[in-house]
């Protein structure tokens, strides 16, 4: 919707792509996939990590490890420039997103992803079974 603001950068919830326009499809994005089809995707349970900018590649590379641990459910890719601009703190950070759910970070703890994820994966408003979000899938 025009001229709305979400209540978190980036969104946990609110206004989405409609049906029978399509969540992003889960996977490994290199380019930044915008809000609006990622908010649909935390509607269905998923889980979102998005990087910003000056987190360096190698820490880039542990959460594509991780991700293709158990990829069911997720999507991982760089913030949009416009939420760089919007809250400049996150240019090294890593943002961790679930349904109404928000964190960010500075480092990789993989610990601390695999307990988001295992904490608010399948959580959504219309969540979906997880292995029905396997990468690939919208």
């Amino acid at each position: 919707p025009k001229d709305f603001e979400y209540n978190s950068t980036p969104a946990t919830s609110g206004p989405h792509q409609p049906t029978p326009l399509a969540p992003a499809v889960w996977a490994v994005y290199d380019d930044p996939v915008p809000q609006l089809k990622l908010v649909h995707n935390l509607e269905h349970g998923g889980i979102v990590t998005q990087y910003g900018p000056e987190v360096p590649p190698a820490t880039v590379e542990a959460i594509l490890a991780w991700y293709r641990e158990d990829p069911n459910g997720l999507v991982v890719g760089p913030l949009p420039d416009a939420l760089i601009e919007a809250e400049d703190s996150l240019s090294n950070r890593i943002a961790l997103t679930a349904w109404t759910h928000l964190q960010t970070c500075e480092r990789f703890n993989e610990e601390a992803y695999s307990d988001f994820v295992d904490t608010h994966r399948g959580d959504g408003p219309e969540a979906f079974p997880i292995e029905a979000l396997a990468p690939g899938a919208q």
